[in-house]
């Protein structure tokens, strides 16, 4: 240990500050209260101050004892330098301390208001460690349904659930995230599969999305119709007039809309219906002309969600609701699928001649909210 020659006035020796514990926890949580401390010999006894950064909102530093605690009040990643000085030295330390919400699980973000947002795109928790209850809300997004092949509807969008709940203050929230349809490659027997239902339990209550319908398909003589879910699937056509089918309902009008149907054929056009969206229907074909488009999803920070998957068919297809549904396909060409956790429906294809498929129905999702 080094030493300062000379003496103070009271005929002690003097010796320059050095490190007994320079070493602190790296992690607080938001309301939780935190404790620990650093500690430095010397003569005199050295004193504690932070002389570079700042500690974290609601955090302080004891000056004699050197102890670091208080409740942080406001996450975020805070560097600073503790400095412990005496009469004749000092000696510096750098640390650099995170502050969580309290809350884990999926990924996160917050806004410009303070609200932070988890996204949870595969099962698992939310845990809360935080000391006290938070009010949340919750988005259950259930899987979209595909389309259909052959003159295929496009997939309905899985339904939505909001809510508002508590998560405990020492508690999960469990999430069960509903798979999208699988894409049908049968050209004849090509009836789009549907979604699963995304489910959550927290505080003893259960909310589930139910997945979204797929899409109809063509038969000559009676095309099916699109399936019911969240949002329905769309529907078909077949030969001659007055021979196509409708698409399939709601469930539950709170989670989503119907499918639209397909239309007669006309000019050797086959057309179907578009997937039904959480905010509107989907499309009816029109004969002669186009299938019909993906119904409208919804948008939370700028990305949308629950959007109804566009008809296949001859001429014009449907595209896929607010850019997320997938888009229908004419000729023998693959419908297009929608991309995962967007709860949206698979496009239909036309499947003129086999060998392709319809797309697939996205994943769903479910998302957490609440003020720090």
């Amino acid at each position: 240990m080094p030493f300062h020659k000379g003496t103070l006035a009271s005929g002690f020796l003097t010796v320059i500050p050095a490190w007994t514990d320079n070493t602190i926890s790296s992690t607080m949580n938001l309301t939780i209260a935190y404790s620990d401390s650093v500690a430095a010999s010397g003569a005199p006894s050295p004193t504690y101050s932070v002389t570079s950064g700042s500690l974290p909102a609601g955090i302080s530093l004891n000056s004699s004892t050197g102890a670091i605690t208080g409740t942080p009040t406001s996450p975020s990643s805070y560097s600073f330098t503790i400095t412990a000085a005496n009469a004749v030295g000092s000696v510096s330390q750098a640390f650099s301390i995170t502050v969580g919400t309290g809350i884990t699980g999926g990924s996160s973000f917050v806004d410009s208001g303070g609200r932070r947002y988890h996204f949870m795109t595969a099962n698992g928790n939310l845990t809360s460690i935080r000391g006290s209850s938070t009010s949340i809300n919750i988005r259950i997004h259930a899987g979209g349904g595909a389309g259909g092949s052959s003159v295929g509807g496009g997939g309905g969008a899985g339904g939505l659930v909001t809510a508002n709940q508590t998560l405990p203050a020492s508690g999960s929230l469990v999430a069960t995230i509903g798979g999208g349809g699988a894409r049908q490659t049968s050209y004849f027997g090509g009836q789009g599969a549907n979604g699963t239902n995304t489910t959550v339990v927290v505080n003893g209550a259960t909310g589930t999305a139910t997945g979204g319908g797929g899409g109809g398909f063509y038969n000559a003589n009676a095309p099916t119709a699109g399936t019911a879910g969240g949002s329905g699937g769309g529907g078909s056509s077949g030969v001659g007039t007055n021979n196509f089918s409708a698409g399939g309902a709601t469930t539950d009008a709170t989670q989503g809309n119907a499918g639209g149907a397909g239309a007669n054929q006309t000019n050797g056009y086959y057309l179907a219906g578009g997937g039904g969206g959480f905010a509107s229907v989907g499309g009816t074909a029109v004969s002669g002309s186009s299938s019909g488009n993906g119904g409208t999803g919804t948008s939370l920070l700028g990305t949308f969600y629950s959007g109804g998957g566009g008809g296949g068919g001859d001429n014009i297809a449907g595209t896929g609701g607010s850019g997320v549904g997938g888009n229908g396909t004419t000729g023998n060409t693959t419908g297009v699928s929608a991309a995962a956790n967007t709860a949206s429906g698979g496009g239909g294809c036309r499947n003129a001649s086999g060998g392709v498929a319809s797309g697939a129905g996205g994943s769903g999702i479910v998302i957490v909210s609440y003020l720090i």
